[in-house]
């Protein structure tokens, strides 16, 4: 079961370990909601503590909203904490020059890297595509703030 292979993949790439508290980055997209899904699965196997992050880059207005709701009722249903930040990423790629690409990305890892700070976080989880060019796996986990 795909539970197992990614609890089997964690403990043989020291991803996780026992009472890590992860911040879980969820889009909405079908990627990130199935990460959330598999984590909380085996949080309790795992010992982890989850934490579900969102970033509004505010470039989709009501559609940006609605995502941010289902994210939110995510969490709520399965208990967990939930996070909600919002950047305006159109502003930030014209102030440095950057495509909305990367200004998006450089928004998104800021968000994770303060939540985890905040948090006492030491992993943060992300739900990806291989199509997606800077972030070639479905799933790596990779370091958070630290304690």
């Amino acid at each position: 079961m795909l539970y197992g292979k990614v609890r089997d993949f964690s403990a043989r790439e020291g991803l996780l370990s026992p009472g890590d508290r992860v911040v879980v980055a969820v889009s909405g997209g079908p990627d990130s909601v199935a990460l959330l899904d598999i984590l909380d699965y085996i949080k309790e196997e795992l010992g982890l503590e989850l934490f579900v992050a969102h970033l509004d880059h505010r470039l989709r207005g009501e559609e940006a909203r609605r995502d941010a709701e289902f994210v939110e009722s995510i969490a709520s249903a399965r208990g967990l904490p939930f996070v909600l930040g919002t950047e305006d990423v159109g502003e930030l790629a014209r102030r440095e020059g950057l495509s909305l690409e990367e200004a998006a990305r450089k928004a998104r890892y800021r968000f994770l890297e303060r939540v985890c700070r905040n948090l006492r976080a030491e992993r943060i989880a992300l739900g990806h595509t291989s199509d997606d060019q800077a972030e070639t796996v479905l799933m790596r986990l990779v370091r958070g703030g630290g304690r």
